[in-house]
Parts: structure tokens; C-alpha cells; sequence
């Protein structure tokens, strides 16, 4: 007999099912990886069809930050408008003053600001309205009442500037706004003694004050001193370089003495400093007018307005170059376009007219030249040609012939 251990071979136990679970389970766990390293659009794809609630914490979609975006203060807009005031961006400073007058529309500083900035880019009518604003929301502040008599009277309102610059000294005798424009007020309503007396008063309060010194220069060019009047003004410039409005009073001074090349090379300093105004190349197509060079004068005063078209002031100055060249059609053109736009000065009126009138085409002439004697019963240019066309004048009234 054999022992009963004798020819038994006892069995292994069975270990690949374990081993293939552990194959599986880390084939699927470097699946799940390289989804999440290489493919995280298949993961998030689907990881949004399981409830938000039911995911792990670190799994659980997370809010997108957004950034914060800074919407500047109307205050922090002021500042950056008198920063480029102060550097004769004129035009950039405005666009300044309107945001911060967008962003509070009842800060009275920045329609103040707006003011004065749209008056030194000749925007005359819109300087009123906005100083008026100012005036309204804040009628306690001496300066604000400052700038709306200066836009007033560069609005052609001289009689009433003089009223609103009193208004302001009354408030505040030491400001030397009011006291200035105060002065040239006065001098544009031929009152040339108080305009001086208003003049000295604002250069005692502060002599190297941007607005005193022009308020001196100004009673020089009134009364028909334009050398002393360059001289204030150059003084004036040379404590604010970057005043280019400056610049152009020195050169339209210099052209009052017939001295065009220095008018134009003042004209061209203030170009310089702000070339998107359109005053410069006005000016300076004007001053190659007065010398008889026609082609640059029009090249220029076409540069005014591709800087600014709505500066309406070119278009009658190219009307009033085309018409001396005898170039009719294009008089016609230009001056039509200057009165459409504002200016129906009695000088485009018969320049239209007699434009006409070489063409061939009195029906056409006679509305115009009629204008003009709206605009001044005694212009005779405008009679002598309803005379030519067989239209008399008599008195007030046309009659044909």
C-alpha cells in the first residue's frame, strides 16, 4: 500500500483572471489619461452628459473668469483732455470733454472744457451752446461765465459778450478770464478804452496768464498796432509753445502788414502742432491768395477741408479763387456749397451771380444777385448786374426791363 500522498498532485489556484483584471483596469486608466492629456473636448463632451451634482468636486465645471474692464471716470476723461488741450490737440482734447460729458452729462466743467475747445476749432455756434450748458447747471462760477461770453463774441454776439463777461467780473473780480475776454469783448464793440483798461487789469492779476497776455496782444491788433500786437503775442507763445491759435493771431498780424512769407511760416507752426486743423491750411491757401498764386492757394484750401469738411469757411475761399481764374463752373460749385452750408456772405451771393451771368445763364444769376441786396440794399456790384440781365433797382424792389 501506498501512502495515500504517493501519485497526488495537488492543483494551482488560478491566478489569470486577476492578472487580466489589472491589465484592463490599467489600459483603461492610460485610455482615461491620454483622453484627459490629448483629447480634453472628448472628456468635457462627456463629462456634460453626467449631472453637474453627481461629478467629483475637481471635476465640476468651473465659472470662466472674465476680466475686469476700467470704464474711466469723467473726471479721469477731464484730465486726459487737458493734458492734449495743453499740448494744442485742440481737436483730440474735445473728443476728450465730450466722453466725460457722456459719462456725467451734469459736470459743468466738462461742457465749460468743451466750450472753450470747440471755439478754438471755430466751432462757434457749438462753443455757445455748450458754455450755455455749463452756465445752466453752475451759474456761481466766474470762468464758466467767462467762456461763454468768449464764445459769444467769436460768435459774432459782441454786445451781448460784453454783458455775460460783466456778469462774471461782477462774481469774481480776480478772475482772469472774465477780465480778459472782458477786454476783447469791449475792443469788438469799438469800446477801445475799457477793452484797455479790462486788458491791464487781467495782466496785473497774472501777467504770464495765457488769456491776459492775449488780451494785450488783442488791444494791439484792434487799434491797428500789428507789430506790438506780434510781440505780445510771441510773448504769449513763448510761455505756452503749444498754443497754436497763438500762431495763427502772429500770422494773421503779419499778413495785415502784407508780410505773407511770415505769415505763412507762423500759419505752418501751427499746423505743425495740431495738423488736424483746419484754420492752418485755410489761412495759408488765403495768404498765396493775396500773393496771386491761385494753384497753391486752392491746393491748400482743399487740404482744410479734407482735414475737416465741415469747416464751411474754405469752400467759399475756393468759390472766391475759381471766380478770379475765370474757372466758372467750378465758382459755382464751391460757392453754391459754402451758402448751403452756412455762410451766405453778400460776397459768394454776386460772385455766384456774376458767374453766371459769364455763362451765359441770367435766369440762373438773378436769385443770387438779389440775395446780395437782401444782405446789403446798397451793394452796387450786385445792381450792376441785375442791370446787365435787364432787371432794374429801384428803391428796395426789382423790376424787369
Amino acid at each position: 500500500m501506498y501512502p495515500m500522498y504517493i501519485g497526488y498532485r495537488r492543483r494551482k489556484p488560478k491566478r489569470w483572471p486577476w492578472v487580466l483584471l489589472l491589465v484592463v483596469l490599467a489600459a483603461a486608466a492610460a485610455g482615461i489619461w491620454y483622453v484627459y492629456r490629448y483629447r480634453p473636448a472628448l472628456l468635457a463632451q462627456a463629462l456634460a452628459r453626467v449631472p453637474a451634482d453627481k461629478l467629483p468636486a475637481e471635476l465640476r465645471p468651473q465659472p470662466t473668469a472674465t476680466p475686469t474692464v476700467h470704464v474711466p471716470t469723467a473726471a479721469e476723461y477731464l484730465a486726459e483732455g487737458d493734458r492734449l488741450f495743453n499740448n494744442g490737440k485742440m481737436g483730440e482734447a474735445l473728443q476728450q470733454y465730450q466722453k466725460a460729458i457722456a459719462s456725467d452729462p451734469m459736470n459743468a466743467q466738462a461742457h465749460a472744457d468743451a466750450a472753450l475747445a470747440m471755439a478754438l476749432r471755430a466751432d462757434y455756434k457749438g462753443a455757445v451752446q455748450e458754455a450755455q450748458r455749463a452756465v445752466e447747471i453752475d451759474g456761481q462760477t466766474a470762468d464758466y461765465q467767462a467762456i461763454l461770453g468768449m464764445a459769444q463774441d467769436w460768435n459774432d454776439q459782441a454786445e451781448q459778450a460784453v454783458l455775460t463777461c460783466l456778469r462774471a467780473v461782477d462774481m469774481d473780480p480776480k478772475s482772469v478770464m472774465a477780465q480778459a475776454f472782458l477786454a476783447e469783448a469791449y475792443m469788438d464793440t469799438d469800446r477801445l478804452d475799457q477793452g484797455k483798461q479790462a486788458a491791464q487789469q487781467a495782466i496785473a492779476l497774472d501777467p504770464n496768464n495765457l488769456w491776459a497776455r492775449r488780451a494785450a496782444a488783442y488791444v494791439y491788433e484792434k487799434q491797428g498796432d500789428y507789430q506790438n500786437a506780434i510781440n505780445e503775442y510771441q510773448r504769449d507763445l513763448d510761455n505756452h509753445p503749444h498754443m497754436g491759435f497763438l500762431c495763427m493771431a502772429i500770422g494773421r498780424n503779419y499778413a495785415a502788414l502784407e508780410k505773407y512769407t511770415e505769415a505763412i511760416a507762423a500759419y505752418q507752426k501751427a499746423a505743425d502742432i495740431d495738423p488736424t486743423d483746419a484754420q492752418a491750411y485755410d489761412a495759408m491757401g488765403w495768404a498765396y491768395y493775396s500773393q496771386q498764386d491761385y494753384e497753391r492757394a486752392s491746393v491748400l484750401l482743399k487740404k482744410a477741408l479734407d482735414v475737416d469738411p465741415n469747416y464751411t469757411a474754405a469752400y467759399g475761399r475756393l468759390g472766391v479763387v475759381y471766380y478770379v481764374q475765370r474757372n466758372y463752373e467750378e465758382a459755382i460749385n464751391w460757392l453754391t456749397q459754402a451758402i448751403d452750408k452756412g455762410t451766405p456772405r453778400e460776397e459768394y451771393y454776386y460772385e455766384l451771380g456774376y458767374s453766371y451771368i459769364f455763362l451765359g445763364d441770367c435766369d440762373k444769376a438773378t436769385a443770387p444777385l438779389k440775395k446780395a441786396l437782401e444782405i446789403d440794399p446798397n451793394c452796387d456790384v450786385a445792381k450792376q448786374g441785375l442791370a446787365q440781365c435787364g432787371i432794374a433797382v429801384e428803391g428796395n424792389e426789382t423790376k424787369k426791363q
